[in-house]
Formats: C-alpha cells, sequence, structure tokens
C-alpha cells in the first residue's frame, strides 16, 4: 500500500474535493499528524464515506485523535458526533496508557507494512513442478516447503498439508491461506477464522482437467481396459467373447454435485449420446439445463453414478451401504470429489457382491491407498492417486489463481472466493487490516461453492 504522511490539515484540504485520486493510487496507507482530534475524526469519517480501501494509523498528535483513530477502526458503524464525545469524555482520562499500548500496535503495524512494502514472502507447502518458480518472480518471495520458512510468511498457498491452528500458529506473519483447487476441507476454517486469516480456493482452475479424468475413469471400468489388457499380456482366454465392456449411449449419467466440474462432465457425456441427470440440492431446477432429482432418484434411475460435492459434514460418507444398494444392479460408480464422500467399507461390498459392476476413483481414504487395501488388485476398479487436477495445464491454472488470490488478499482487497467470510466481521483482530475494505464493516459476498 502506498503511505502518505499528511498533517490533519492536509488531508482535510486534499479531501476538499471529495476525489480519492488526490491522496495517492489505492490501496492507501495515511499516516495524520494530528493538530487537532476532531479534525481527525472529521478526515477518517470523509474517508470512510468516500471509499478508502486502508484507513490507518495515527503517527503522532494528541490523545483525543488517538483514541477517536482507536474507536472508529474497531466500530462496526460509524458513531455520531455525541457519541465520539461520549467516547472522549470516558477514555480521556487513562491518559498516556492506553495511549501508548494504542501507539505500540500503530508501530508494529507499520514495521510490517514496511516489511512487505517490496514483495511478500508466500510458502508454498508442496515441492512446484519445474518453471513454476517463475510465477512468483517480481510478485513475492517464494519460500517452503521446508515449515521452518513458515516464520517469514504472509501468505500460504495450500496443496497437500492439512492447515490446523497449530501449524498456522508457525506462521505469526500469515494473513491468507489460499487453496490451489477447490476442496478446503484439510483447512480448519474455524482456527483461520479465529486468527484473522483469510481462506480462499481456486474452484475454477481444476474444471477442464478434472472433468476430463472423469470421463476417463468412466471409460477406463465402462471398456473393462484393465482385464484386457490383463488378458493380452498373458494371452489368456478368448480376448471378444471374455471382453465385458459395455456401451455408454442411451445410458443414464447421474452427477451428484452439478458445479463446474459436475456440468462439464454432463457436456462430455450428452457428446456421447448419454442422458443425464443430477442432485445439487443448492440449484434452483428452474434456472439449470438439466433435470435436477433428489439424491435418492439419481441412484435409482442412474447407469453411471458421479461424485462431485464437496467434503462437508453434510457429505460425509454420504455414499453409504444404503445407496450403493440403492443403485442400479451392475451399475458403476466414479469419484473424483473427495474420498470422504464414500464409506469404502461399503463400496468393497457392493463391488465384492457384484452389485456394482465396476468403479473409478480417484480420491480415496487414506490417500494414497495402502497397496495390500482391498480395492487394490481388481480388473473391474480403477485407481489413480488424487491427480485428476495435475496436468501440465492444469497445475499451473491452479498454482496461478492461488497465486493471484493470495496477493488480492495481501494487497488489502477482499477476495471473491473467500470461504469463511465471517472473518471479515471481526474488526479486533490485527490481522484484519489487510482484508477488509474498511475495518469492521466489510462483508464478503460470497458463498461456498458446491461442487
Amino acid at each position: 500500500a502506498a503511505i502518505v504522511k499528511l498533517g490533519a490539515d492536509g488531508v482535510m484540504a486534499a479531501l476538499a474535493d471529495g476525489t480519492r485520486e488526490t491522496i495517492a493510487p489505492f490501496p492507501v496507507e495515511v499516516v495524520c499528524g494530528l493538530g487537532s482530534g476532531d479534525a481527525f475524526g472529521g478526515a477518517f469519517c470523509h474517508g470512510l464515506l468516500n471509499g478508502w480501501d486502508l484507513i490507518r494509523t495515527v503517527e503522532y498528535g494528541n490523545a483525543a485523535g488517538a483514541i477517536v483513530a482507536n474507536r472508529l477502526m474497531c466500530a462496526d458503524d460509524m458513531p455520531t458526533v455525541s457519541e465520539i464525545d461520549d467516547f472522549l469524555s470516558s477514555r480521556l482520562s487513562a491518559d498516556s496508557t492506553g495511549l501508548s499500548r494504542l501507539n505500540r500496535s500503530q508501530q508494529t503495524q507499520q514495521k510490517e507494512a514496511g516489511d512487505m512494502s517490496a514483495s511478500p514472502t508466500i510458502y508454498v507447502d508442496r515441492t512446484l513442478p519445474g518453471g513454476f518458480e517463475e510465477l512468483f518472480t517480481g510478485r513475492a518471495n517464494l519460500v517452503g516447503p521446508e515449515t521452518s520458512a513458515l516464520q517469514a510468511a504472509h501468505g500460504v498457498i495450500a496443496s497437500g498439508v492439512v492447515w490446523d491452528g497449530a501449524l498456522m500458529d508457525s506462521a505469526p506473519k500469515l494473513r491468507v491461506i489460499s487453496r490451489s483447487g477447490i476442496g478446503f476441507d484439510a483447512v480448519d476454517l474455524q482456527a483461520a477464522t479465529a486468527r484473522g486469516v483469510v481462506v480462499c480456493n481456486a474452484p475454477a482452475s481444476p474444471t477442464v482437467s478434472t472433468a476430463e479424468h472423469t470421463m476417463a475413469l468412466l471409460m477406463h471400468v465402462a471398456k473393462s481396459l484393465s482385464a484386457n489388457q490383463r488378458r493380452l499380456r498373458g494371452h489368456i482366454g478368448d480376448y471378444y467373447v471374455d471382453n465385458e465392456g459395455i456401451e455408454l449411449a442411451g445410458r443414464t449419467l447421474g452427477v451428484v454435485g452439478y458445479g463446474p466440474i459436475g456440468k462439464r462432465v454432463v457436456k462430455a457425456a450428452r457428446g456421447l449420446d448419454m442422458e443425464v441427470i443430477a442432485h445439487d440440492p443448492y440449484l434452483d431446477p428452474d434456472n439449470e439445463d438439466i433435470e435436477l432429482v433428489s439424491f435418492d432418484e439419481v441412484l435409482e434411475r442412474s447407469d453411471v453414478v458421479s461424485a462431485h460435492c464437496p467434503l462437508t459434514e453434510e457429505t460425509r460418507e454420504l455414499f453409504d451401504r444404503e445407496a450403493f444398494a440403492k443403485m442400479r444392479p451392475g451399475s458403476l460408480f466414479i469419484n473424483a470429489a473427495r474420498g470422504g464422500v464414500v464409506e469404502q467399507d461399503a463400496l468393497v461390498e457392493a463391488l465384492d457382491s457384484g452389485h456394482i459392476a465396476g468403479a473409478g476413483l480417484d480420491v480415496t481414504v487414506p490417500e494414497p491407498l495402502p497397496t495390500d487395501h482391498p480395492l487394490q488388485g481388481r480388473d473391474n476398479v480403477m485407481i489413480t492417486p488424487h491427480i485428476a487436477s495435475a496436468t501440465d495445464r492444469g497445475r499451473r491454472r491452479m498454482f496461478s489463481a492461488a497465486l493471484d488470490n493470495a496477493m488480492t488478499a495481501l494487497n488489502g482487497q477482499r477476495v471473491s472466493t473467500c470461504v469463511n467470510p465471517e472473518v471479515y466481521d471481526q474488526p479486533g483482530l490485527e490481522l484484519n487490516k489487510a482484508q477488509a475494505g474498511v475495518c469492521g464493516t466489510a462483508r464478503s459476498e460470497c458463498r461456498e461453492q458446491q461442487i
């Protein structure tokens, strides 16, 4: 943020014509040298009403101005003149103790702003593919994945680690955790919010690659490729007669979760002349291009069920014994969402009984799946190690979006894909100064993406 130092008179003069550009390009930090608490209060109120992105600290001046600044920066709404008078009357007696504490806090904030004035430090929790370092050049200092590097991190790109409160506490300067994909179940949102840390995701980035991988899993299982390859390599049986592949045209695909990935899978399935239905309780049937039905109806009507829902408490083990029992005999199950939406023991039982003819899984619990797990080694089950989105273009798109989101937060702007919007409602948290447009009044308009 640009830092402009003005006396109270200078602030008032600069605001006289009501234009933001009179001060500086935004976001801007105004450090007011006060000659009058009233003058600062007026400038502060004017700045809020005219959309300053950041309003800031008192570098020097009288106690009245400092207390007014503190009061306004932590208020959920604008106080009236009489409220300010009452507040000053009750607080001025606190005198130098409270003021010195405020000044120390402001000095800390100014130091942090100085620390990031060149480039913020971004921690990445996994080894980057070759050449990805160039994404950070000129924008941020790249560190990680060694956890010792968290001490300097202002932001995190989260890709392969569970982010709980203890790990967040290893990063005292942390302001944003930016997921490189859609799911955010590996981030403790409550812990992040309590620490004033914005959590955001990159919902559009994995769409193409994950949808393509979903179709690859479906094709692999539907065409019985593993069994055919095994027979060919061993010169076993009658290849023509023993082939158990099925034709997909005319059969019904049911998707659970009709977000961007689900929509793209449906588009591909329509290209194969498949019938399509979907279940998504968060969508309005009148505004979608597909027949939206209940979860039970998806299970009962589909020849192929494909999961594309987020992992939440609502969807955890959504596909349990009861769900698999409701699926059509001989149907196929595909999951490129999250392993936790499936009760894996129930899936094993359904496969063993033959009720489910095959499964394609990019996600499991745990990941990677142990080699001796009962889902492994089956001709009718294709398992990949959660790499659906990790294509050449998919990975670059995800890390680019995650970096953009992190930089947006660190530049003092709201992130449109924030998944813990309540973080903006906590004006008492020091780190919020880089996350809310106006301290205590900013609200995120985004919602969790149900995809």
